[in-house]
């Protein structure tokens, strides 16, 4: 089979070093936990552990990708692609690639041999009886189809296959310098697109001209990746994550501004809200509640801090001024881990007794609507930080004012 000689990685993100103890995280919760083995899948998790950024063809379902990493460091680790591929591979620092042939006709859709190539690997590394770990829960989506995943199963009838989930999140969820570095590049051209999107905003503008507005900044200031952009107001006030569209902005519009940008593959996740006109008085008064909420949240973050105390904290602002009933679907949004993926681990929930750690990445977003239901509601209010945990407390990401922005009408 096909192989690209060991040499050092070409064109990679991070230095060998980031990778290697990344690596040796994951041997370490695999020995601790009694896994034989990883088999990974997902565009992130190969991005984190194998290296990359590899390519963007994830984005077409017909193509897989794999990353066997034993839990014993005499076995080398293995990245599996399909052939057409070895430039790519030689991002990563795997030292043991392998690369697929198509079928007779040379379909590009046809990965039929990829599977053969995945259980001869895991049969050559001595696991075919071995507990091997993958995707298959709790935020972590496996890279092939149903049908595949049962094939390959069947191929290796001696091996027991779980959830990957309690090894990859313990060690994905803490970020090294090197990662928190792409976030915080992320955040600051997230912040000053977001602020050159808001100088321009006018009544009569495009949804889509004002989103076009922060794609081109985002891409000026040094983004890789666009990432994810919700730009809306209006009629869809309470329209949680929607995209740009043809409408025109008008007197009384509440504007939302929600995503942001990837460097590297690393996501920024920041909310800001513009107004058009003069708000009334009760919508100003929501929106400052949901500034003093993510205030009150952002001062209990701290290493060792239960995440459902910060919860808590950043309910407070709604509670005692009497808007708890408003809180987003009853209980309330804090905010969600972010990095390689805009919604990751730690899950910042109200009964999480997990405790946050240095070097914890978290987007801070607690929100509230204008009436109890949110199915009657027609606008909800959000600021929306990024945060790193630090041994003093938390290092603020977002450098942007959360000051509602006056459009003129």
């Amino acid at each position: 089979m096909p192989r690209l000689p060991t040499n050092s990685p070409q064109y990679s993100e991070f230095p060998p070093a980031e990778y290697q103890r990344r690596v040796a995280r994951a041997r370490r919760e695999m020995d601790t936990q009694r896994i034989d083995a990883l088999l990974l899948t997902a565009k992130e998790n190969l991005r984190y552990f194998a290296g990359g950024p590899l390519t963007e063809l994830f984005i077409d379902t017909y193509n897989t990708f794999f990353l066997i990493l034993p839990a014993d460091p005499a076995i080398d680790a293995a990245l599996i692609m399909s052939c057409g591929r070895e430039g790519p591979a030689c991002a990563s620092w795997v030292p043991d690639k392998r690369f697929w042939g198509y079928g007779k006709t040379g379909s590009v859709m046809d990965q039929s041999r990829s599977l053969s190539l995945v259980v001869d690997t895991i049969a050559e590394k001595g696991l075919t009886k071995a507990v091997i770990a993958t995707e298959l829960d709790n935020g972590l989506r496996i890279g092939m189809t149903i049908a595949e995943f049962q094939q390959l199963q069947e191929a290796l009838p001696n091996a027991r296959f779980q959830s990957a989930a309690s090894v990859v999140w313990p060690v994905r969820a803490i970020k090294s310098e090197l990662e928190i570095e792409k976030i915080r590049q992320a955040c600051r051209i997230t912040c000053e697109a977001f602020a050159a999107a808001q100088r321009d905003l006018r009544a009569g503008m495009m949804e889509r001209e004002a989103a076009a507005i922060v794609r081109a900044e985002m891409f000026k200031r040094g983004a890789t990746g666009e990432g994810f952009l919700a730009l809306f107001g209006g009629p869809r006030g309470i329209w949680a994550d929607a995209i740009a569209s043809d409408y025109r902005f008008q007197r009384g519009d509440l504007i939302m501004f929600d995503g942001g940008c990837c460097v590297d593959g690393y996501y920024a996740d920041v909310s800001r809200m513009a107004w058009v006109g003069e708000p009334p008085a009760a919508d100003r008064r929501l929106y400052e509640l949901a500034r003093q909420a993510n205030a009150e949240a952002l001062a209990a973050l701290k290493p060792g801090a239960k995440i459902k105390d910060v919860h808590a904290a950043g309910q407070r602002a709604f509670r005692t001024q009497g808007a708890g009933e408003l809180l987003v679907f009853g209980g309330g949004q804090l905010g969600h881990g972010i990095g390689l993926s805009i919604h990751e681990q730690p899950d910042m929930s109200a009964d999480s007794e997990d405790v946050l750690r240095s070097g914890m990445t978290i987007a801070v977003e607690p929100a509230i609507t204008n009436k109890p239901r949110w199915t009657d509601s027609d606008r909800f209010f959000i600021v929306e930080n990024n945060v790193v945990i630090t041994a003093a407390g938390y290092e603020l990401l977002t450098p942007m004012p959360d000051a509602l922005w006056i459009v003129e009408p």
